[in-house]
């Protein structure tokens, strides 16, 4: 019986170290990964932090902003593309930047994020140029 007993407890070890952040897609090279969601593109708005710089090293995208709060260790940034692809040479995709902040201190903070652009490779292509909500340029991301 004890034999049957430590073989349900192995057996169940693996299901019971599950949680829900399990099912978020992680990044391994960059702090976050860009998402591809039209619906969540459409409904994410870009106010309540201004972009200070934006730039590509290899596959990550690095965002500098600045919101108010009190660190900003609360922050929880999201990038989010729409989707779609315009027809270019080469080929563009728009991504904007999602913020939630409920910090309620009134310090201006600057923190800076960077995002994991892989998901957004198009097949038969090499780069791509990012429109990033709020931001002028376009941001070229060779692969």
């Amino acid at each position: 019986m004890k034999k049957f007993l430590l073989l349900l407890a192995v057996l169940s070890l693996p299901w019971s170290s599950c949680n829900s952040d399990d099912n978020d897609p992680k990044s391994e090279i960059c702090d976050f990964l860009v998402q591809v969601d039209a619906q969540k593109f459409a409904n994410t708005p870009s106010s309540g932090y201004s972009i200070i710089s934006a730039g590509i090293e290899d596959d990550c995208l690095s965002i500098q902003i600045e919101s108010g709060g009190c660190d900003g260790n609360s922050w929880v940034p999201e990038l989010i593309d729409s989707g779609s692809i315009a027809e270019s040479s080469p080929e563009q995709r728009s991504i904007i930047l999602g913020l939630t902040n409920t910090e309620p201190c009134d310090a201006i903070v600057l923190r800076t994020y960077t995002f994991e652009l892989t998901p957004l490779r198009i097949s038969g292509s090499n780069a791509i140029i990012l429109r990033l909500t709020d931001w002028e340029d376009g941001l070229l991301y060779a692969y």
